[in-house]
């Protein structure tokens, strides 16, 4: 589908295309990966989706441009690692995806769910942030200065059940969800996207860059060839609560769409005992 109107990325009038928020190349992994073919919004539980949000965003061109960075990511690091290969390292083409990921869901919130709960102050940060990676995406700056991009490509299952606080889906939640976010608290913010077992985070305020290491996007290139982080703990307790509104998410599934979930496993089991699904009930029960 296409539409009239002003680029958000160069700024040109004229056609729009529907762009996906989240990478197409996701939702194919979530669909062909699933045991039924179909996935659930969690604003919507009860529908069953066969695509993610798309709203009339970028011109044909802007779009290309993200297409060869969504490519280059989908290639080398989302497939390979969500079929458990290890990552190696990557070129400039990381920073520019994830930015372009971290605009993306930052524009939509904007746009399309608005930032009235932040302050007067982050959302001024927030639109300078916006700037500054539209300006790096289209070549015109040559990196994204305090507007950091961190990557975090989560390892597997977390097999310590020691943390009382932890939530029991927490597994589930890592392997399988597709999330994003623009939060904040009184004085930082960030973007937060959860991509399968990748999580991504765009740096809206950061007031303590010491706290994240080894989880930095560098602009020309590195390695994701890492085996822990240092992370804050607030950062912890997000995805805590994260994974808890994904189980109450799930809880509002209605027993008619229960029983639809469960033909479709019985008559896909072959699929099922493949899938992660199976992976996880196998190890945690």
């Amino acid at each position: 589908m296409s539409n009239l109107g002003t680029c958000a990325l160069c700024c040109e009038h004229g056609e729009l295309k529907e762009s996906h928020i989240i990478p197409a190349f996701v939702w194919r992994w979530m669909k062909e990966s699933s045991v039924t073919g179909f996935f659930r919004h969690g604003e919507a539980p009860n529908l069953r989706q066969q695509d993610g949000y798309k709203i009339f965003l970028l011109c044909p061109d802007c779009e290309q441009r993200f297409s060869r960075w969504e490519n280059e990511f989908s290639r080398n690091v989302f497939l390979p690692f969500n079929k458990g290969t290890e990552l190696d390292s990557y070129g400039p083409w990381l920073l520019k995806f994830s930015t372009s990921v971290s605009w993306r869901v930052l524009t939509f919130f904007k746009l399309e769910l608005d930032l009235d709960q932040w302050s007067s102050n982050l959302r001024s940060v927030a639109d300078e942030a916006l700037e500054t990676w539209r300006q790096f995406l289209l070549d015109d700056r040559p990196h994204p200065g305090k507007f950091q991009q961190h990557m975090l490509p989560w390892p597997g299952l977390i097999d310590s059940y020691h943390d009382p606080e932890m939530p029991e889906n927490i597994n589930s939640y890592i392997l399988r969800s597709v999330d994003i976010d623009a939060a904040c608290s009184k004085s930082e913010a960030f973007v937060y996207v959860k991509m399968g077992r990748v999580f991504l985070i765009g740096f809206i305020k950061m007031l303590h860059p010491n706290q994240w290491r080894d989880t930095k996007i560098n602009v020309k290139s590195g390695t994701l060839r890492k085996n822990h982080w240092t992370l804050p703990m607030a950062f912890r307790n997000f995805v805590y609560y994260k994974s808890r509104r994904a189980k109450k998410s799930q809880e509002k599934i209605s027993e008619r769409q229960w029983g639809r979930i469960g033909s479709d496993y019985s008559k896909k089991m072959y699929k099922f005992a493949d899938s992660e699904m199976w992976f996880f009930r196998r190890i945690c029960g």
